[in-house]
């Protein structure tokens, strides 16, 4: 039989499309699964797919003669007996006749696969359900269950048990409280006692807890897990602890940072971290409570997270440049609403700042000018590469622009959210300059920014250079114009005005295009032609699924931010949690 002739185009890519393995795990997630009433047949299973290898052979040998050219009809049909033939070999596999040890890998690389927390919870539940062997190996595997997030309800006798499994294993725990079902108002809180229950059953493992995250909605739940901590005893496989007390709090934009209101009913000196020593601790997030700032093991951290808490509270200026100098090896600094003691009348001290060699990642939030830049006064972190500033909107914040300039030469990702400035001529040469200083920015990440900001990365950087702000009337120069931030191509957009369409033509224009833009459905600002303007100005836009999430291009900075600062085999910067 005749050949239909194809174009050397139009199908080179098929055979690749139908072996992507992506498509085969959407055709098993469709696929009902066997049972008594539908038994699956392996010996004919078996023999379907041995004609099928002799057919691809066939097929396979046709093609291999046409080529260079391409015949539709055999790539259509080779590319699904491939299809075919794997699914049978997938139904096929004898995974009940391996030893235990290697199927128990296979368990682990699905639980490493998955994609958050609770699907990870939702797999070690499916695989123990499928029979007595499965069952069998994955209780008798202590690694498969030392990963364990509580959000049962008390007393956490799932949890719990999953503990007992785990036996010796180090253990990396995750306590929340349960969100409210359907028929309740309010998210329920834990209270003291079920927390101090839950504590006493975690903490007789305390020597073996690898990982230790705490998310919890009152005063006195937070207080009753820090004593807990505080009291139990050496924690000497502790490698990260979060705290996060994540009740309500109120703000105020004039205020140096949020407010974090007492509990009327609660007063208590300082907690002391873990009492004072935890050998391997590396990874610290506290948020919405304060600690005793002397006492606690705070050194040799590579991660320093501080959120909300009351300035009174805060470690004082002497203390807390102890802390950064104890941190050599510090690689991610966040602080939001919180950080040094700080108070309007204080004389700044003459020191000069922190040597910070590893430090890659900063985030200041929620804070006013002079508290920012009395948090950037005391870093050097020339090797900065990802740079957050949020919730600077109480008054204008071109001066801190200006006080970065030429501060951290190596930036890549810029992340910009809710920030204010006056729209002045002297405001958009601040803008200018620091971003002249910051010439290796990838990635601009925007929320609630004035216009501003975003023509700034449309001007030609020599018009606003010291020489020329100071002239009484600088001249644009009538070379070619200079980009600002040569390398900038990709875009996340949360909450933005027509302003991003602006920027974007503008990039456009000069030669420098934005390649990728994630832009959030959330951002309802822009109307329908707006938002077409947006899209035929960049050459690729994709929504933004998640928000939290790092996108694939963030991804890639992020791992070579960890090659650069020793960490790219540290499993604490690979964990979902």
């Amino acid at each position: 039989m005749a050949l239909p002739a194809a174009s050397n185009g139009g199908h080179l890519d098929l055979l690749d499309k139908w072996d992507d393995p992506g498509l085969l795990s959407v055709h098993l997630q469709h696929t009902k699964e066997p049972s008594l009433e539908r038994p699956l047949d392996v010996v004919v299973l078996k023999a379907r797919a041995q004609i099928l290898k002799a057919r691809i052979r066939s097929l396979q040998h046709t093609h291999d003669a046409l080529a260079p050219r391409h015949n539709v009809t055999v790539d259509t049909e080779l590319a699904g007996s491939r299809f075919k033939r794997k699914i049978l070999l997938w139904l096929t596999f004898p995974i009940n006749d391996l030893p235990p040890e290697i199927l128990a890998t296979i368990f682990h690389m699905v639980l490493n696969a998955s994609e958050s927390p609770q699907q990870a919870v939702l797999h070690r539940l499916r695989m123990t359900w499928v029979c007595n062997y499965w069952r069998h190996v994955a209780i008798n595997d202590k690694l498969f269950w030392n990963v364990i997030w509580f959000r049962d309800s008390p007393p956490f006798a799932r949890s719990l048990t999953w503990v007992d499994r785990a036996g010796t294993a180090p253990l990396d725990i995750r306590i929340d409280e349960r969100q409210r079902e359907e028929e309740e108002t309010e998210d329920p809180k834990l209270t003291r006692e079920e927390v101090s229950e839950l504590m006493d059953a975690l903490l007789a493992k305390v020597g073996t807890i690898r990982t230790m995250v705490i998310v919890l909605g009152t005063w006195a739940g937070s207080l009753a897990a820090m004593e807990k901590f505080s009291h139990a005893g050496e924690p000497s496989s502790l490698e990260r602890f979060e705290l996060h007390r994540s009740g309500l709090h109120s703000y105020s934009g004039l205020a140096v940072h949020p407010v974090v209101p007492q509990d009327p009913d609660e007063s208590h000196d300082p907690i002391v971290l873990c009492g004072g020593v935890a050998p391997r601790l590396r990874w610290l997030v506290i948020n919405g409570i304060s600690l005793d700032w002397y006492r606690s093991p705070l050194s040799d951290l590579t991660t320093l997270d501080l959120r909300r808490i009351e300035m009174s509270d805060c470690p004082p200026l002497p203390r807390w440049l102890e802390i950064l100098e104890g941190c050599p090896r510090l690689y991610r600094l966040s602080l939001d609403a919180a950080g040094p003691k700080w108070l309007a009348s204080d004389v700044p001290s003459p020191r000069p700042p922190v040597e910070l060699p590893y430090l890659r990642e900063v985030f200041v939030g929620d804070c006013s000018l002079a508290y920012a830049s009395f948090i950037f006064k005391y870093l050097s972190a020339p090797g900065l590469v990802c740079l957050t500033m949020m919730n600077m909107f109480s008054e204008c914040f071109g001066p801190l622009f200006e006080a970065l300039i030429g501060q951290f030469p190596l930036v890549r990702i810029l992340a910009l959210y809710h920030i204010a400035m006056y729209a002045t001529d002297y405001n958009i040469s601040r803008v200018t300059r620091l971003l002249e200083s910051m010439p290796h920015i990838e990635y601009l990440k925007v929320s609630k920014v004035p216009p501003l900001v975003l023509n700034a990365f449309l001007e030609d950087p020599r018009n606003h250079r010291r020489a020329s702000v100071l002239s009484e009337d600088p001249q644009p120069s009538e070379e070619d114009p200079v980009v600002v931030c040569p390398d900038l191509h990709v875009l996340t957009v949360h909450e933005q005005d027509k302003s991003i369409v602006r920027f974007t033509s503008g990039r456009k224009s000069l030669g420098s295009p934005i390649r990728k833009t994630y832009f959030s459905p959330i951002n309802l600002i822009l109307t329908t032609q707006e938002f077409e303007d947006l899209r035929s100005s960049v050459i690729d836009i994709e929504p933004l699924t998640e928000l939290i999430v790092l996108t694939p291009e963030e991804q890639v900075i992020h791992k070579e931010m960890l090659v650069s600062a020793e960490l790219e085999n540290d499993e604490l910067y690979g964990d979902a949690w």
